[in-house]
Parts: C-alpha cells; structure tokens; sequence
C-alpha cells in the first residue's frame, strides 16, 4: 500500500476538499503536507525528514515551488515538472492525467489493451484558455488584450497568462498527452511553438467569410525520421470537429494507421479537471501498485521538421495593383505554388492600403521562410501582416 502527501497545495483549497470528498477520498484531507509553513485545516505540514520518512507518493500542483527531494512515485499536475521527468525516465513512476489537463481521458480511449493500430496524427486543442480567448476576439471583434481581459474577468483565465499566450502551455500538455499515445518521449525545446499573439481580429473576421475559425492547434504525427510535432495558430475550415469545439474546451482528434479515428472533447483544465486526473492515476496506483501510467518502454526520438503544409499569408500592399505582381513574382521564383488568392473587401482605416490573401500550395516552412525574408527585402510597398498554416 502506498502513503500518499502532498508536495504543495495548490490555490484552491476549498475545490481540493469538495473535490476530494466528491471522490469518495476524505481520509487524504489528513494525508501530510511537505513544509514548515501552517497550512490551514484539516490539513498538517510536516518537515523534510519527517514528510519523506512517511510519504512515498506525492501529489504536486502546479505553480508551486518544486521541492529539493522527490519520493519514489509523484502525481503532479504541472507540465513542466511532468516532461522533466519523462526525459529523465520516470514515466513509470509520475502520474501526469492532471497535468495534461482537459484531453487527458483519450489516454482511456487509446491504450494498449484496446487493440488500436498504430497512431499516425494526434491533432490537439489542450489549451483552453486560448481558445476561450480566440473565440472571444472572434466573437466580439475586440482585439486580443481586450479578449484576453474579458476571460480573465470571467475567472477563465489565470492573471498572468503569458504562457497560454505564448503557446508554452500548449506545447508542455501536447508533450505529454504525444508521449504517451506514440510511446515516445517528447522534449518540449525541440517542438516548434508559436504562441498567437500575430492573430487578430481581422484575421478571425477573414477566416469566417471563408467558413473557417483559427485555434491554436498542436500536432504530433509519424514522419520521415521521426515524430514531428509542433504547436501554432491554424486556420482549420469550419466542418472539422476540431473547429466545432467551443471556446474554453478542450480537444484530441487522433488518426490511426488504418485510416480509422479517435476525437474526444471535454471542458478546459479546471481545478475539478486536475483534481479528477490526479484521482485517477492514483486510483490506478492503488489498484496495480506499479506506477500510474506505462512502464518505461518508451523510445527516445529526435523530432524532424514538419511535413509541406500549405499556409494563409496575409497581406497589406500598397499600390496594389503593381505590388501585387511583384508580391507573386518573388513567390513563384521561390518554386511557392499558390493555390487560391483573393482581395478582400477593404478593412475599415485601412488608408491607402490594399490586402492580398494568398494560400500556397503545399510548401516547407523554411523554405516558406526564406521567400518571405527575400520579399521583404525586395518589395517595399508590401508588407506580410500574417501567417498562419491552413489545415484541409
């Protein structure tokens, strides 16, 4: 039998004792604090020695101060200390449902005993703060600070939310849910991560004319050399089951190698959400007493650059009907296919200024990267005001 403790408390702590009641779990309102510091009721802080003498699972939340010792088992709900310990091999001994949050329960729909094919894509929406903030800006037409304010003033959002906007929240909970699905392990500095701070509204008001939305999308698929995986802003078409997902949820479409699926949804990372994914891994210790998730029988993998997508440029060209020649000139010398191109109607302010929409066909993105830096230089009347890669 394991003793559990907890490393931290975490913000709430009148959710942790509903929810644990909730659970069916009242005797771990009495389980052990890590610290020297009171704790409030019903709970008891214990010292070092004392706490680790006793404990040999902790629970840990997320945003606290890590502690200088670990126990042999940790369920946490921090992402970061999760993919530490994944690329230290302790997979066998961390418990990381609460850490990835909302898409954490596709774990129970694709698991070894299922008898599914081999995963080849894992799309992913594990963000919900940014959705919530995407769909606002969509909604609304406000710009992102003021869409990013109104969440927070609904308690969707955390006060300091430059991680979600900078897509590093994404990016660890993709880690691990990819991890875990593709029996690998992931290191979140090798995933290239786009935050969305380049989106704005008139982007959204444009992807709607075009029967699609824009959320911050991760992705982790089969490719030559390895696993790609990435996390940025997509422009996904509105029959997707993705981009049906309401703002604040949260979302996995997984593609199998038989060309067959798996798609859950579920609410955005909530206290209830962690407290409910640490239960479970816990609950899953309890019952197997080996761990609260896989063995480690992972493979270590090197992550490869993204497969040719095709990307949505967004441009403001003055003089347009000389710039944009030379805006498709430059592309074209590059061997970047386009694919479709319009001229939207005119934003309002927009001056002097003319937009051009352009989809190329299915490019690399550094060699996408590498036009783009020559046009810059090479046509001044244009300026690229957004890039996002399209999906369908």
């Amino acid at each position: 039998m394991s003793t559990v403790g907890f490393l931290n408390l975490p913000p709430w702590p009148a959710e942790l004792r509903q929810g644990l009641h909730d659970h069916g779990l009242p005797d771990l309102l009495r389980a052990p604090v890590l610290g020297t510091e009171d704790v409030d009721p019903p709970w008891t802080s214990f010292p070092d020695e004392e706490f680790f003498g006793t404990v040999d699972t902790g629970l840990q939340f997320a945003d606290g101060r890590p502690p200088t010792r670990w126990p042999s088992r940790v369920i946490t709900a921090d992402a970061p200390t999760a993919c530490r310990r994944f690329l230290n091999r302790q997979r066998g001994t961390t418990g990381v449902r609460g850490a990835i949050g909302g898409t954490a329960p596709l774990l129970d729909l694709f698991h070894a005993r299922a008898g599914y094919p081999a995963p080849r894509r894992l799309l992913a929406m594990t963000d919900g703060v940014a959705g919530a903030v995407l769909g606002e800006m969509g909604r609304s037409g406000k710009t992102l600070e003021e869409s990013l304010q109104e969440i927070q003033w609904r308690d969707l959002a955390p006060g300091n939310a430059t991680r979600h906007l900078h897509g590093l929240v994404a990016r660890d909970r993709l880690v691990l849910l990819g991890s875990l699905v593709f029996n690998i392990t992931l290191d979140p500095e090798q995933v290239f991560t786009e935050g969305f701070g380049q989106v704005s509204p008139r982007d959204l008001a444009l992807a709607d004319t075009l029967d699609a939305t824009i959320r911050l999308l991760g992705v982790v698929e089969a490719a030559e050399g390895g696993t790609a995986a990435w996390v940025r802003p997509v422009l996904l078409p509105s029959r997707y089951l993705l981009a049906q997902v309401r703002g604040g949820a949260e979302a996995a479409y997984l593609q199998l190698a038989d060309q067959t699926s798996l798609f859950f949804s579920g609410p955005g990372t909530t206290p209830a959400v962690v407290l409910r994914g640490m239960v479970r891994d816990w609950r899953d210790l309890l019952a197997a007493d080996g761990g609260p998730l896989r063995a480690e029988d992972s493979r270590e993998t090197t992550t490869p650059a993204e497969p040719p997508a095709t990307f949505y440029l967004r441009f403001a060209l003055t003089r347009f009907d000389l710039t944009v020649s030379q805006v498709l000139n430059v592309l074209a010398e590059q061997g970047i296919g386009i694919g479709s191109l319009f001229q939207p109607p005119s934003a309002p302010g927009n001056g002097q200024e003319t937009e051009l929409v352009v989809f190329t066909r299915p490019v690399a993105e550094k060699t996408l990267q590498d036009a783009l830096r020559l046009l810059r230089e090479r046509v001044r009347l244009a300026s690229l005001k957004t890039c996002l890669r399209s999906e369908g």
